[in-house]
């Protein structure tokens, strides 16, 4: 059905203006400007920092993942249409992270709309992955669940941070299904 519907979406994402689309991390069209700067695009760094979260294994990589993927004023965050203040996220996700130690994400597609004026350091991303889990209690290295995720991020600079790369999500949309293997 997908299969069937991908040139239709597609073709209107592209007359809404998406400079950049992509499934199973394969570029179906990309319109960037060349800048001075070697900076990754947003789905690039978008997959970079929920990666880092997803796959972080000690409180003190999970905290540094954090940190680099939201915004410290975050704008919205919603979790299966329920709306979460920031450190609620933040706990919910440290909460789910105590029962796996490993994670391996799989990028099925994404979606990319760049700021302003083609600007390559904000803009929207939309992010289709699958999370392998393994519970460490099964002494198993084989998957235990799966999640499936769409992840809907508004991106932009930070204004409090001095990075050479200070984009952060300032807002966040995410749905997904968690199923045991």
């Amino acid at each position: 059905m997908f299969a069937k519907l991908f040139p239709t979406l597609f073709t209107i994402l592209l007359f809404l203006g998406v400079h950049s689309v992509s499934v199973a991390g394969i570029p179906h069209a990309v319109a960037r400007k060349n800048t001075a700067r070697d900076i990754p695009s947003l789905t690039e760094w978008s997959q970079t920092v929920i990666g880092n979260l997803f796959e972080a294994t000690n409180q003190s990589d999970f905290e540094s993942a954090i940190v680099n993927y939201l915004a410290a004023t975050t704008e919205r965050i919603i979790i299966d249409g329920e709306e979460l203040t920031r450190q609620q996220y933040i706990d919910r996700l440290h909460n789910s992270r105590s029962t796996f130690t490993s994670a391996k994400i799989q990028w099925i597609g994404s979606v990319e709309l760049q700021g302003d004026d083609g600007d390559e350091t904000s803009g929207v991303v939309g992010l289709f992955f699958t999370v392998d889990i393994i519970d460490p209690s099964t002494g198993s290295s084989t998957p235990t669940e799966t999640a499936t995720c769409a992840f809907n991020l508004k991106i932009a600079q930070d204004p409090t941070l001095t990075d050479d790369d200070s984009r952060r999500v300032i807002q966040l949309n995410t749905v997904y299904t968690r199923v045991q293997n």
